[in-house]
């Protein structure tokens, strides 16, 4: 690992990563991120970034609107799906420090990985005869997880023979994810190191491919948060050395091509997971940026309000005040819901009269980091009578109150299940 504390995050969302076909954002007609990378850049600064980029997927759009701006330290990359042309399997391959009219060819390139990765190292050849032109450096990321494969069904699923002829194609590969599990971003890691010059060579002649560079084994290991909230960025980064006092783009690739580069930082799971989704329905019901659909789940009124305390840090005196005056009002009308009320009015009802409890609005007050916030509140929603009967009605249990509560969560129940996107195969 390097000494030196120079640091990026080499995995990082913005809205121009606005079409997906990951399942959870698709069961919920959202985007993948509404971050602006106006504020996310400014973030990155705040928690110690020396250089700042971003990885939609397959857009540089997000990172154009940094440079626009006149932003620091700010240099062109992107996450592609680009495909084996075998059998459609997919894979994402970040291309890092590349210029416009690059990053044009490598999207005309994709759909056949192997002619774009041999356009990149033709670029990556030619560097000498450029004096002080960008160096390209490109890496797989997430090299454990299939990627947008499903429409493909077995015959293009992900394969230990894809990720072999990605190992032999990609010298630099992402082994910390912040979106990732502590296991699985371990197991990744350890994979990786275990490679040595007999395994690759045996994989060479497998696949017919040759590899890269006099010792195509030591993989240069990076990380990145894979942020598409706005709520991690930073978080997780890759270390890397650098001559001078403020770092170059191209420092980072030469680092990069020298093995001398590191991951570090936070691990995901699916707390942040959670986090992160729960932070896009709130992006998605407040906004719509660019033109971007807006979210199939509605979260108006109280709920909405809620997210607004939980995310919004910056969110004004006033707005804060009106609210619980509002959650006062309410719980002076009377509070609950009554029989016969839908299920959105007896949860708005509930989270009203649970905002309206002294001791609750102190401790969401009180805490200044966003994911203790949401511990917060999702420590206090289960105990509404909407979740305890949520959670009776799934057992087939509950009180005589829940049991007037029933039919509105039947038709809560019928009409998600009647409007989600297609389930996973899984």
């Amino acid at each position: 690992m390097p000494t030196s504390p120079y640091k990026v995050d080499l995995h990082l969302h913005s809205y121009a990563s606005n079409v997906t076909d990951y399942y959870a954002a698709n069961a919920f007609a959202i985007p993948e991120s509404y971050s602006d990378p106006i504020k996310l850049h400014r973030l990155l600064k705040q928690r110690g970034m020396s250089l700042v980029t971003l990885t939609d997927h397959n857009s540089i759009e997000g990172v154009q609107v940094m440079l626009a701006a006149g932003l620091e330290d700010v240099f062109i990359s992107a996450e592609m799906t680009t495909t084996f042309p075998e059998d459609g399997c997919n894979i994402h391959v970040t291309v890092a420090n590349m210029s416009e009219a690059q990053f044009a060819e490598v999207q005309r390139a994709r759909g056949n990985i192997y002619e774009m990765i041999a356009y990149l190292d033709e670029q990556i050849a030619g560097e000498p005869g450029r004096p002080g032109c960008n160096k390209l450096v490109y890496f797989m990321t997430h090299p454990l997880m299939s990627t947008q494969n499903r429409p493909y069904g077995r015959e293009g699923a992900l394969t230990v023979e894809h990720i072999e002829r990605a190992l032999l194609l990609c010298n630099c590969i992402e082994v910390h994810n912040g979106s990732r599990t502590r296991a699985l971003n371990e197991l990744t890691h350890r994979l990786i190191r275990s490679l040595d010059r007999p395994t690759i060579e045996r994989l060479a002649n497998r696949h017919d491919i040759a590899p890269k560079g006099p010792t195509p084994w030591k993989k240069a290991l990076i990380g990145g948060s894979d942020d598409h909230s706005g709520l991690h960025p930073g978080r997780t980064w890759t270390t890397f050395d650098a001559a001078g006092a403020r770092p170059t783009a191209n420092d980072l690739v030469e680092a990069i091509r020298r093995n001398e580069v590191g991951p570090s930082g936070a691990h995901g799971g699916p707390i942040t997971l959670a986090h992160s989704l729960l932070k896009l329905l709130h992006d998605g019901s407040t906004a719509a940026p660019h033109g971007r659909r807006a979210p199939a789940m509605a979260t108006g009124g109280s709920v909405q309000a809620l997210l607004r305390i939980v995310f919004d840090s910056d969110q004004r005196l006033r707005d804060r005040a009106v609210f619980q005056a509002r959650a006062l009002y309410h719980q002076w009308l009377g509070g609950r819901g009554r029989s016969g009320d839908s299920f959105e009015r007896i949860l708005e009802s509930e989270v009203f009269a649970m905002l309206a409890e002294p001791g609750f609005r102190r401790t969401l007050g009180a805490t200044r980091r966003t994911d203790d916030r949401i511990f917060d509140l999702a420590t206090a929603l289960p105990d509404t009578e909407p979740s305890r009967c949520f959670i009776n009605e799934i057992g087939a249990g509950g009180t005589s109150r829940c049991a007037s509560m029933r039919p509105a969560i039947r038709r809560a129940i019928s009409s998600r299940s009647t409007s989600t996107a297609e389930q996973p195969s899984w």
